[in-house]
């Protein structure tokens, strides 16, 4: 069973273990993806709690995890190749794996005609995917090279992404 959220993850269920990645949406909308932050093996989060980052040329953005459970497994060959995120997110470039709750509903999970639907809908709008992480920073100013909304000025060692 495939499912998709309106943070644009996707989660497939086999057995009493879950999958989760993000979506073609997702990827497209970040742009090269070039790092990746997994959560630890072990640990257990409540759903909708922030399970990893996903880094990109554009953007920052944290992946939500669906449900709440335990990871039992993380997508090494995801971090070793951020790029298989872009390349096959729905195969190859899966975050993680996890037990749920038992008990846990699913709420808020899609059916993949309603995800995209909602995806088409929302493309320029979705905050995370628009604006990237909350940590991120507005794009720097070409010609003053400051931040507009901060004047914040980068290190000098810090590369700007044009």
């Amino acid at each position: 069973m495939l499912k998709f959220t309106t943070d644009h993850e996707w989660i497939r269920q086999d057995g009493d273990t879950v999958t989760v990645g993000i979506t073609h949406h997702a990827q497209d909308a970040l742009g090269d993806v070039v790092f990746v932050e997994l959560p630890e093996v072990g640990s257990t989060l409540p759903a909708k709690a922030t399970a990893g980052v996903v880094e990109s040329v554009k953007a920052a953005a944290d992946v939500y995890m669906p449900v709440s459970g335990e990871i039992t497994e993380v997508n090494e060959a995801l971090r070793a190749d951020p790029a298989l995120a872009n390349n096959n997110p729905m195969d190859e470039g899966w975050f993680l794996k996890g037990s749920p709750e038992p008990t846990e509903p699913s709420p808020g999970l899609d059916e993949r005609r309603q995800y995209q639907a909602f995806a088409n809908d929302n493309r320029s709008s979705h905050p995370t995917l628009l604006h990237g992480h909350p940590c991120s920073s507005p794009p720097l100013n070409p010609c003053t090279n400051s931040n507009p909304t901060t004047n914040f000025q980068p290190p000098h060692w810090a590369e700007q992404r044009r």
